[in-house]
């Protein structure tokens, strides 16, 4: 067994990297709790000290994917900006997070186990939800206030928004029916999305 070096990260990170290696390589279903502590370089016991199973593991592997990969432009950044530009720019680094190769990687694995273990479903809606679509929902309840648009509700105008970019543009790639769009496909879809939304919240 490996020896943690000095100055190495906290246990419960280099057990995350580990399984999250391995659950991407591997699936959920064939890496087990011994290969995860092997490649990890820890014990079994070092491993239960910090995680109570491989649900566990998996739910906090989810939990830190999320939390590194939010969505940049949100909350008073979006204010600064024009309605066309903020929109468009959060459509641009929604995108980027969600279909980053890692990304696509971790939604395909949480699909494959959704079924026997429905809560993770719930949990990565509940994550990502805070990090994309609650910021969102925010900025458009403050342009709905200011006169600027007229949204009645921005929890649902923002779904909408977001469901705008992703049925176009994330679904085909997780499913594998299309390869990364070209620069200029992607960003068609994003102008025409954003006129739609402005063009039915104005005034």
């Amino acid at each position: 067994m490996a020896r943690p070096k000095k100055n190495s990260p906290p246990k419960p990170e280099v057990i995350l990297d580990a399984a999250t290696e391995l659950l991407l390589r591997d699936g959920y279903g064939t890496t087990t709790i011994e290969a995860i502590a092997k490649e990890a370089g820890v014990s079994k016991a070092t491993y239960y000290r910090h995680f109570a199973d491989k649900k566990a593991v998996l739910k906090a592997v989810i939990r830190r994917a999320v939390s590194r990969a939010p969505v940049k432009t949100a909350g008073d950044e979006l204010v600064r900006l024009k309605p066309e530009i903020a929109l468009r720019r959060f459509a641009e680094e929604l995108l980027a997070s969600l279909a980053s190769p890692h990304s696509l990687g971790m939604f395909r694995l949480i699909i494959s186990e959704a079924g026997r273990s429905p809560e993770l479903g719930q949990l990565i809606f509940r994550e990502m939800t805070g990090v994309a679509a609650t910021p969102l929902s925010t900025y458009l309840e403050s342009l709905s206030e200011a006169g600027v648009l007229k949204i009645p509700d921005p929890a649902l105008a923002a779904f909408e928004f977001i469901g705008a970019i992703k049925e176009p543009l994330f679904w085909p790639r997780l499913f594998g029916m299309i390869r990364a769009p070209v620069r200029s496909s992607q960003a068609s879809v994003i102008d025409q999305a954003v006129h739609n939304f402005l063009k039915a919240h104005r005034p």
